[in-house]
């Protein structure tokens, strides 16, 4: 399964997101990670190989029941489909391997924890052989495949038309008004004032109506919320539409990356009101002190897949500009360990911090007790295992899941000791600007 790479001239003049919208509906298992605001690489693959799945209680390949854990199927899979040798003069970073996501309660499961959830897709992952990639640098097209595979059918692709339609954004409405957001707020301050925790993310969900357009509500959403970590994925029974920010984590050639976000500030009408807003954020004592909190809880994290004495900050407390809003984030890097595989690492690691808590497995308790439905995927992590061992995962925020029964989507915000409720509240519907149009009915 030697993997085979070449540029691809004929796709020159076709920026990654109009060659998404040329794909035809009956193309299955469609996955396309967008990078987008400094990012280098774009993804398109589709027609998986294989399908993982666990539903939390039974993993599943190609829809076959295993008697083995997912950890010993996870394993077997990435140890037959390594590849340590590859030639790789354009710094390809995927030379095919798995696609998929987590979402949010398996994280419980791997902090030893009750977990339910609305999902038949608690993990999923789709083994793609083959994949078309564009790097934005060199605004050149490259087609991954898998030696004696026939490859992804771009030249059918180019002969479609991009079906481009006018559709609304979607319109949300809150499962919590003031008075149920301020409830749960109040258990879980509590719960800080007594010492319980020290800092936990508050999340409550968004529902509206299904899309039955999802990839031309994606493309349109995608242009006006242009993101590093942006995916659309098709699944089973779900299509995810993601426009994260935020690196969870990122491995290659034994060198791990997480850049957690804590610290939000809403973008101004004007450029003065901009910048003051700004620099409100970086003088606020309360998100300083969120971001310290995660950003240790994340280096304690790191320690445990990586060699000792190697886990450094590289930034701390630096911004992030997005539409809708401004961001702080830290950057933390580490040596990853001998021996270790990117399902161990990404499994050691999950969930990630800055959506869950600190001390992440009681903050992760106690939410999972003031939440009154199952985030699903929001707060999980979407991204790539490339058989070469490189592996790159977002935090699934500014994500939305839709099913023939509905959309939803998830908004909430860290809380500590001097949080303040209203302040809070408003934080939610800051990060919701823009994204969706929120109804609210009081």
């Amino acid at each position: 399964m030697k993997p085979v790479v070449s540029p691809v001239p004929e796709l020159k003049d076709l920026r990654p997101l109009e060659l998404f919208l040329k794909i035809p509906k009956k193309t299955t298992g469609l996955v396309f990670l967008h990078s987008q605001e400094n990012g280098r690489w774009s993804l398109i693959s589709a027609f998986p190989e294989q399908l993982v799945r666990y539903d939390g209680q039974h993993v599943f390949l190609n829809d076959i029941q295993q008697q083995q854990s997912l950890d010993e199927v996870m394993k077997n899979l990435l140890e037959s489909r390594k590849r340590e040798q590859v030639e790789n003069p354009f710094e390809i970073p995927f030379f095919g391997g798995c696609i998929g996501s987590l979402d949010y309660e398996y994280g419980l499961e791997t902090l030893d924890l009750p977990t339910t959830t609305e999902s038949h897709s608690l993990v999923h992952w789709g083994i793609y052989n083959n994949a078309l990639l564009f790097d934005h640098d060199q605004k050149q097209w490259y087609n991954v495949s898998v030696e004696g595979s026939a490859g992804l059918p771009w030249q059918e692709w180019m002969n479609h038309k991009a079906e481009v339609i006018d559709v609304a954004t979607p319109q949300l409405k809150p499962e919590w008004n003031f008075s149920g957001y301020q409830q749960a707020f109040s258990k879980l301050h509590q719960n800080i004032i007594e010492g319980e925790i020290y800092q936990a993310c508050l999340t409550f969900p968004f529902r509206g109506a299904a899309s039955n357009t999802p990839r031309q509500l994606f493309a349109k959403m995608s242009q006006e919320h242009p993101s590093k970590m942006s995916v659309y994925l098709e699944q089973q029974e779900r299509q995810i539409l993601s426009f994260s920010p935020e690196r969870f984590i990122e491995w290659q050639n034994g060198t791990l990356h997480t850049m957690p976000i804590k610290g939000t500030a809403p973008r101004g009408s004007n450029e003065e009101e901009d910048q003051k807003n700004r620099q409100q954020l970086l003088q606020n004592d309360k998100e300083a002190a969120e971001l310290n909190m995660i950003t240790d809880l994340l280096r304690n994290d790191l320690a445990m897949v990586s060699v000792p004495g190697t886990v450094q900050v590289i930034e701390h407390r630096a911004l992030q500009k997005l539409p809708a809003v401004w961001h702080s984030y830290s950057h933390i890097q580490s040596e990853s360990k001998k021996d270790l595989n990117a399902w161990h690492i990404l499994k050691t690691l999950y969930p990630g911090g800055s959506i869950s808590g600190c001390p992440k497995r009681r903050a992760v308790q106690i939410l999972s007790e003031l939440e009154t439905s199952p985030r699903g995927i929001y707060t999980g992590c979407i991204g790539y295992i490339s058989d070469h061992g490189r592996m790159d995962m977002n935090i699934a925020i500014r994500t939305i899941e839709n099913t023939s029964t509905g959309m939803r989507a998830g908004f909430g915000g860290g809380i500590v000791y001097d949080s303040d409720v209203a302040a809070e509240y408003e934080e939610c519907f800051a990060k919701s600007k823009k994204l969706v149009e929120i109804v609210l009915s009081d």
